[in-house]
């Protein structure tokens, strides 16, 4: 029997499921929940929980599809495999709090009931926001007693935030005046713990010839030289020879700050709590702890939400109070132990900024063991023994080919650092050896590092990589049969490519070039919507329902409308004439002196009480009803169901709102790249994965927390900032006890960064490529460890293209280049092989923004009169050229016999084209001149029925000169 079997007709007892990447853990959870059913059980019997609503959906999905097949329907009836609990945390806890939650919050000590029909806070950047209005409102009414803390917090609301979702993701909640025993415990710290931890690090270590600084002294003496401390010991107190002083042990665990901190805490996350009732809301997490809270407290409610099967999908990703929760819903079996399945791979868990808790999959001997003890310290809670547990490994892997399995294993032994020091004995432990293939890819497979010189370079190898792909017979798809044997191949195709990063910018930059390449790429994940042509323009408008001359709304709002700079100019600053420097001739802005339709609208807006409808029309004036328009809307209104109820606070949350990431799909192509992070191809797979940006500080990265106020297992709850007064100045120091205590505890945050590693290899089938321009340590010690040499002169280019608009590509909008943004151009320290001024890079850097459509009007009020003559200049060149043409092109890159270039700018007519290139005196001219020559001849052959025409633009003079 193998281990797939064995999960599978093995349904009484408590199984640990180690199931690797492509393992087949859904085909086996789906065969063990309908042999369960075939023995007699009732699919309301069987809790099968999952992370996400779409995995839950899909497991209903393939269960429903099998039962049919394996004709259950017979014997169970279909209504009760619709209302089986194939379900989510959330939703199950959603459940339970809508059923019996009413008095829930009484196990806290507050009067407030949950309703039936409370509301969800489901983004996270609604809540960030309600929190703050929460915690300004907080301050104002204890600001005599806890003054100094909150000056230690500068403001920043989002700390405490954070630590509260923290703690309740543990399982610890506030009291009416202070948290319970068992919890005040915990946030005090373990000692016992600390001290063994203090010993260890703090043991002398013995160089080549004599004693050396251990560990612990160099982090010390490194906080102790960088930070600012009020009244620190004196070094020769903290220092004992090379060692630290045993004696500082207790003194920097032991900080009298630390009970206000704590009572602070309690008294922000209690009121944070009623605030919330008061308003028929909860978020994630109170919802999960309401339902905890019943569960444990109240012997009915767990009495009739027992099951006598249940199994966790995705284990290695459930927080303290999720494994505690399921803990409560398992009934005792007839062999005195309960029938608990819980599915995962330690290897993906990479949600450790959501709390997710790794031990509970790594050590889940003794974490159940340890949580039941918790769970019974006052009554007994779980009667069932947790002493007997079986660990089962699914290692036959049917996605990956063995080369690529191979080289995912290196992943978890690559360090971060070349210091940092690795545990290789624990890795192979748990990690013994490679997965095994199921499938023989018969050699069709690669892998391969490719480095470049620099971020634009490495953005170019992967698109032109792209391509060789879905050119080149050599790179093919290989598709198998039921019995995962090869029986056909195909080209591959853009839908089979995947490019991941580990942060967000670059693979938005990645889809931009690619737009302009005319490959089809969608961007999934986070993206700053308020920062978009659509929410620049919601945003002019509902100002203007405030104020109807506020002139920094009526901006963008005139840019849109199709005046050109100069007129934008004169309209602001007036046209009178005179010498508007002088105070009496000072041109007051009124709206009243713009076109009538403007302020036509303005007023038909006006008439409109409803926001959302204020801001459709808006959206519809300028077209701009596509996917990220209905996102708006649907956002703004969540926003005024989440307690923002006037427009003035509204415009306040958007304007502060404008790097807020929400998530949405650039394009929507059936058949075409897929960029996104490493985090968001958690559970995908493809033939192709591009492992981009691998690059220093970026993959792994160096991120460490900059959090005010922590908490861990062994210092507690602490704050590491302290307001307070030394020779004369009020200052917020650095609290040296928090922080050298926590120099005790602090581990590698690699670890994580090896398990995205991981994730991100294995999401590949046969091909798997990584790239960098600035390789890191990762990148470095996977390929030497698969003794693989990084390749560095990389080239594809099958023929000529010019690299066409974005509105070329299919289904693509103009409002979509809007949404990409083009970002902030580098400043050129050179154009076209000359030495540039500072006035002329300047130039060059806002001339490309104000042809994008970007404003620049205030930035110019601080320039110098040089600069304002030469965009002034430019800009009458571009209205002049932009107003018959049909697209303007930015920076237009082509390629020919291998080489690249870039045009400044392309304006394309029905009839023409014009290639427009800048130049600054008669010298620069003449290279220009030279360039621009073979430019012409080049779109020439591209645009076949349409005459090029080249000019040189000369910014100083206003002049042209005709090519």
């Amino acid at each position: 029997m193998n281990n797939q079997d064995k999960i599978i007709n093995n349904t009484e007892g408590i199984f640990l499921v180690d199931a690797g990447a492509g393992t087949g853990k859904t085909f086996t959870l789906v065969k063990r929940y309908l042999n369960i059913l075939e023995s007699g059980a009732k699919p309301k019997d069987i809790l099968l929980v999952t992370f996400t609503v779409k995995a839950a959906n899909e497991m209903k999905t393939r269960l429903h599809t099998e039962a049919h097949r394996n004709n259950l329907f017979k014997k169970i009836s279909y209504r009760d495999f619709v209302d089986a609990p194939i379900t989510t945390f959330h939703a199950f806890c959603s459940k339970v709090l809508k059923k019996y939650g009413r008095s829930a919050p009484v196990f806290l000590g507050i009067k407030d009931t949950v309703s039936p029909n409370f509301r969800l806070i489901e983004e996270s950047n609604y809540e960030e926001k309600l929190f703050a209005k929460f915690y300004n409102q907080f301050v104002k009414r204890s600001k005599k007693e806890y003054a100094d803390i909150v000056k230690s917090f500068g403001g920043d609301s989002d700390e405490l935030f954070k630590i509260i979702n923290k703690l309740s993701s543990k399982g610890v909640f506030p009291g009416k005046k202070i948290f319970l025993d068992e919890d005040l415990n915990r946030l005090k710290g373990d000692y016992e713990k600390f001290s063994k931890e203090f010993d260890t690090a703090n043991a002398e270590e013995i160089g080549s010839r004599q004693a050396v600084q251990n560990e612990l002294y160099k982090s010390f003496k490194e906080k102790l030289d960088k930070n600012v401390y009020i009244n620190p010991p004196a070094m020769e107190e903290i220092f004992e020879g090379k060692c630290v002083n045993y004696e500082m042990k207790d003194k920097i665990f032991l900080d009298d700050t630390q009970d206000k901190t704590i009572k602070f805490v309690n008294e922000v996350y209690y009121s944070y709590i009623e605030y919330l009732l008061k308003r028929n809301m909860l978020n994630f997490n109170f919802m999960v702890m309401f339902a905890y809270l019943l569960l444990k407290n109240d012997e009915n409610v767990r009495a009739n939400n027992k099951f006598d099967f249940i199994m966790v999908d995705e284990f290695q990703d459930t927080d303290e109070i999720q494994f505690k929760l399921i803990m409560l819903l398992a009934n005792q079996n007839k062999s005195g132990s309960a029938n608990l399945c819980c599915v995962g791979d330690w290897k993906q868990g990479i949600y450790g900024f959501r709390n997710a808790t790794i031990e509970n999959i790594i050590s889940f001997e003794e974490k159940i063991n340890q949580y039941r003890n918790q769970l019974n310290h006052d009554t007994l809670r779980v009667n069932y023994s947790t002493e007997n547990i079986e660990r089962i490994v699914l290692n036959i892997n049917y996605r990956s080919s063995k080369q690529i399995l191979d080289a995912s294993w290196h992943t978890l032994s690559c360090k971060g650092t070349k210091d940092e020091e690795l545990n290789y004995e624990e890795i192979k432990e748990l990690f013994p050896a490679a997965l095994t293939p199921a499938k023989d890819f018969k050699g069709a497979t690669e892998i391969k590092f490719y480095e470049t010189d620099d971020k634009k370079l490495e953005i170019n190898l992967i698109l032109q990589k792209i391509n060789e792909l879905v050119t080149e017979e050599k790179y093919f798809v290989s598709e198998f049969d039921e019995n995962g044997k090869l029986n056909s191949k195909r080209k591959i195709e853009y839908k089979d490519i995947c490019v991941l990063s580990r942060d967000k910018k670059f693979g938005l930059e990645l889809q931009r070039e690619a737009l302009k390449r005319n490959i089809p790429m969608n961007y999934e994940g986070g993206l700053e919507i308020f920062s978009t042509k659509h929410g620049i323009l919601i945003l002019a408008w509902l100002k203007l329902l405030l104020y109807k001359n506020d002139v920094s709304s009526w901006v963008p709002i005139l840019e849109s409308e199709g005046f050109t700079h100069n007129e934008i100019t004169k309209i602001i600053k007036g046209d009178s004439g005179k010498d508007i420097d002088e105070p009496k001739d000072k041109y007051k802005f009124d709206c009243i002196q713009l076109d009538a339709s403007l302020i036509h609208f303005l007023e038909e807006l006006k008439k409109k009480k409803n926001i959302s409808v204020q801001v459709e029309a808006v959206l519809k004036r300028y077209k701009l009803t596509d996917e990220i328009g209905n996102r708006l809307i649907s956002i703004i209104q969540n926003l005024m169901d989440t307690d923002f109820l006037s427009l003035n606070d509204l415009v306040k949350v958007i304007e502060d709102s404008s790097k807020a990431e929400y998530n949405i799909e650039l394009m929507n192509t059936d058949n075409s790249v897929s960029v996104m992070t490493i985090h968001k191809a958690k559970g995908l797979e493809f033939t192709v994965i591009i492992a981009a940006n691998c690059n220093q500080s970026i993959f792994p990265s160096y991120k460490g927390s900059n959090d005010v106020i922590v908490f861990d297992d062994i210092c507690g709850l602490r704050n590491k900032k302290i307001f307070g007064e030394q020779n004369g100045y009020k200052y917020v120091f650095n609290n040296w006890k928090s922080d050298l205590a926590l120099a005790v505890t602090k581990q590698s945050n690699h670890d994580e960064e090896r398990r995205l590693l991981y994730v991100a290899s294995t999401r590949a089938k046969q091909y798997l490529y990584f790239t960098a321009s600035k390789p890191s340590q990762f990148f470095t010690e996977l390929a030497e460890l698969n003794e693989i040499k990084s390749v560095n002169d990389f080239s594809y280019q099958k023929e000529f293209s010019l690299l066409i608009d974005v509105n070329d590509v299919k289904n693509s909008t103009e409002e979509t280049m809007t949404l990409l943004q083009i970002e902030t151009f580098e400043e050129e320290i050179e154009h076209s092989g000359r030495k540039s001024s500072i006035e002329e890079i300047k130039f060059l850097h806002q001339a490309k923004r104000l042809a994008s459509g970007v404003n620049i009007l205030a930035e110019l009020e601080k320039e110098s009169d040089v600069l304002k003559q030469m965009i002034m200049n430019f800009d009458e060149f571009l209205f002049e050229h932009k107003k018959n043409a049909h697209r303007i092109k930015i920076d237009a890159e082509y390629f020919s016999n291998g080489l690249n270039s870039f045009i400044e700018y392309i304006f394309h007519y029905d009839d023409k084209i014009i290639a427009a290139a800048i130049a600054f005196d008669d010298e620069h001219i003449t290279k220009q001149s030279k360039k621009l020559f073979f430019q012409k001849e080049f779109i020439g052959k591209h645009f076949k029925t349409k005459n090029v025409h080249g000019k040189i633009f000369n910014p100083v003079t206003g002049e042209v000169t005709e090519i």
